[in-house]
Order: C-alpha cells, then structure tokens, then sequence
C-alpha cells in the first residue's frame, strides 16, 4: 500500500494509538517509527508453537524466508497453508499469554540487506517494472518536467524523489532500521541477505533442529547487485549514504566495491 488516502491515513494514525490497548505485543514493544503502522504490523510474524518472531524486510529476501519457515513449520503441525505470509500471527493479534517469555524463550530474528543494493532492487523492481507501488514517484516526476523528456526515469531520478519527502512512502524502500518492530540490540539474530545460503539454515536449525539441504528462492529478483556501475553515480552514492544513514551505522555496511 504506497500511498494512504486522508480516511487511511485517519484510521492508521487511530490504529497505531490504540495498539497498546489491544496487542500485548505493542505494550511491550510501541512501534514508534515513522512507517505507515498498519503496514509495519504486517512484517511482523510469530508463531506460538514454534516459538519464534520473524521481521520480515521487504527487498531483504522475506519472501525466501517466509516460504522456508512456513514449510517446516506446517510439516511438524499438519496444517494447510493458504497464504504463506499470512500463516503466521502478527504482533497486533497477540494476547498477553502468547507474549510470555518473549524475552528469553521466543528466537527474534530478522534479515537485512546493504541498503545500496535494496533501494537500487526497489528501483528495478518497482519503478522501472511500473508496479503499483511506484504510482507516486511518477506522479512527482511527472511534476518536475518528465526528466526533460525523457520516456524513463534513471536511479538519480529516483534518489531526488526520495529525499523530496519519498523515502518512507513504500515500505520496500524505507530505511530498515524504521520497519523494524523491535530496536536491534532485541534481536537474537540479524541475518545478512548477502550471506542467505548460511544465515537461513543456521535459524531454521536454531528453530526446528533442522534444516533443508537447498534454500528455495520465492520471490522476484532484480540483479541488483550486477547493475550497481550501471546504475550509481558519485552524487546518487551521497544520497544514498545520507538518505539511509541509520541503516548503514546499525547494519555496518558500505558502498559495495564489486558485485556479490
């Protein structure tokens, strides 16, 4: 959901209020990032029997993820999956017994990505492929002359649009330290989509003392990291580097110096 409408916005902003009251999860944990709280609330997934809570980035291989736990997880339960990133709970339904132990007896885990990479793969994938989620960058665009009359956008393009006020407008280009429903420091685990082979297995083995022989990969992707010379510039590294300055301290990354 990129864009809110005023009645959206309304009800988000009496969502977000009200959360304490109804989810035991958000009187522990108040989202206090400045995303969209309807739409955050839905990255969140935990499972009671399993005993895990996952954050699920967007652009950060969540579907890949999501599709690994779902499988182990209805394996061991017998239950029918109907929509794999809604099997598990999200932190607004959790009543305060679900939340016991949540500290100590729950695995929080999320994955991130180095933030040069995901915003160029939500370029890819969402603007240039003319995804829904890119309705607004085109409308700002648009206003500022259509690129001088060019027929399509480049990534400088997208980078001014997201420091003219776009940057927390979809959630698969908002800075991750903002979609997080935890601080990380919380984390028991923080994987790196960089270093997917390896991190998937060791949390579905932390989780289900077991993991498969071959990661399955669900979800569209955009080769992001092959087209970074393509795409990048000395001035769209700096915004960049300006516009997710919290993702980059919290996460440690740097400007990749050859694909991966």
């Amino acid at each position: 959901m990129p864009e809110f409408n005023l009645v959206q916005r309304g009800f988000d902003g009496v969502l977000r209020r009200a959360s304490p009251a109804i989810s035991a999860f958000y009187r522990a944990c108040p989202y206090q990032g400045p995303h969209w709280f309807s739409e955050v609330d839905t990255r969140g997934a935990f499972s009671q029997e399993d005993r895990f809570f996952f954050n699920r980035i967007p652009k950060s291989a969540n579907s890949t993820i999501t599709s690994a736990l779902v499988a182990q997880s209805a394996a061991r339960s017998g239950r029918v999956v109907k929509n794999e990133k809604w099997y598990f709970d999200r932190p607004l339904s959790l009543k305060a017994g679900q939340m016991a132990g949540f500290d100590d007896e729950v695995f929080k885990f999320t994955f991130v990505r180095n933030p040069y990479s995901r915003v160029l793969s939500a370029f890819l994938d969402k603007v240039l492929g003319k995804k829904s989620q890119s309705r607004g960058f085109y409308r700002w665009w648009q206003g500022q002359g259509n690129g001088a009359g060019r027929v399509t956008p480049d990534f400088l393009d997208f980078c001014h649009y997201l420091s003219d006020g776009g940057l927390n407008i979809d959630i698969h280009w908002a800075p991750q330290v903002d979609i997080l429903l935890l601080p990380p420091e919380r984390f028991d685990f923080i994987g790196r989509f960089e270093a997917l082979d390896q991190g998937v297995p060791l949390v579905l083995e932390r989780i289900f003392g077991q993991a498969p022989t071959a990661l399955g990969r669900s979800g569209p992707r955009s080769d992001a990291n092959a087209a970074m010379d393509q795409h990048y510039t000395d001035e769209s590294r700096a915004m960049i580097a300006t516009l997710y300055a919290g993702d980059i301290a919290a996460f440690g990354y740097e400007f990749p110096t050859k694909a991966t």
